[in-house]
């Protein structure tokens, strides 16, 4: 896509497409003309939806944090996201289940089992999960 540089700052550079979309995109002593460049281009290709309104952004103005809690801040999943990770692989699943139609459930009787498991270890209880419950 082609673009053009509308402004250039010591720490960001202004680029506006030509689809009419526009980046402010990060530059810092050191990089090449290639890597500003590369950095244009992956930016081309980046959709942002805006929220429908600064109410409904997740962080408020004047908010003062630190960057150390921030990083230590751990993620929370739902039961839903963590049994979708923790489930067998869906080739799996239909294999096994291709090869019950067949006549040998063997593996769906452990995938079947593997399933229950993880059901049985992330209920649908509301409860919150974070990574080191996840290994």
């Amino acid at each position: 896509m082609k673009y053009t540089i509308t402004e250039v700052g010591t720490g960001q550079i202004k680029v506006t497409y030509e689809d009419g979309s526009n980046a402010a995109i990060p530059i810092q002593k050191g990089q090449s003309n290639e890597e500003i460049r590369m950095n244009v281009k992956i930016y081309s290709g980046v959709a942002f939806t805006p929220f429908d309104s600064t109410s409904s952004v997740p962080i408020a103005l004047n908010f003062a944090g630190n960057t150390e809690d921030d990083l230590t801040t751990p993620n929370e999943y739902g039961y839903k996201e963590v049994r979708a990770v923790k489930y067998p692989e869906l080739g799996d699943q239909l294999d096994a289940a291709y090869k019950a139609r067949l006549g040998d459930t063997s593996e769906q009787t452990t995938v079947d089992a593997a399933i229950a498991a993880v059901k049985t270890k992330y209920p649908k209880d509301g409860k919150k999960y974070t990574d080191s419950d996840l290994v």
